[in-house]
């Protein structure tokens, strides 16, 4: 799915679309990706990314989105990526770039928080509701609406990620 968004963006920036325009263009037309700036607050609040082949990524220092096409085997920190416009492949150092996670990768990070998540059409969108698992319990917690399911949840990755700060700040 990775590689489908990035080709997608490709042809719109190919067409003579800002990034912002071509990341606009990717969600209208069914590909769902999350914001750069929802991604940020994502990697703020402490969400680790392992990268895998396949992951979207945006290059902070070139501005650019590339393709994970497999983490590097010679050094942990960097990757092997293809970026918009190259022939080729460069190596990028993880933290220079912000990992853009996919639906499925937002509600697995939901899951390791012991959550889970389900995620329904709206009138104006998307909703995704989370529930808190237990070996008891299983009620809806809370809802968080986004204009796609992959914002929804990337809402509620962010909120879980942020709870989780104050719960440790509160109980130092």
């Amino acid at each position: 799915m990775g590689e489908e968004l990035y080709n997608n963006y490709i042809k719109a920036r190919r067409s003579g679309m800002t990034g912002q325009e071509a990341e606009n263009a990717v969600n209208r037309g069914g590909g769902k990706m999350i914001s750069i700036e929802l991604a940020l607050k994502l990697e703020n609040s402490g969400l680790m990314w392992e990268p895998k082949s396949g992951d979207i990524v945006f290059d902070n220092m070139f501005e650019s989105f590339g393709v994970v096409i497999a983490p590097s085997r010679l050094n942990e920190i960097y990757v092997r990526i293809s970026f918009l416009g190259s022939s080729g492949w460069n190596h990028m150092d993880i933290k220079e770039g912000t990992w853009i996670p996919s639906l499925s990768q937002l509600l697995s990070e939901i899951e390791k928080l012991g959550w889970e998540a389900d995620s329904v059409r709206t009138n104006t969108g998307y909703a995704c509701d989370i529930y808190f698992l237990s070996q008891t319990v299983h009620t809806k917690y809370q809802t968080f609406e986004g204009e796609t399911r992959d914002e929804a949840a990337g809402k509620a990755l962010l909120w879980l990620l942020e709870q989780k700060v104050m719960m440790i700040k509160v109980g130092e």
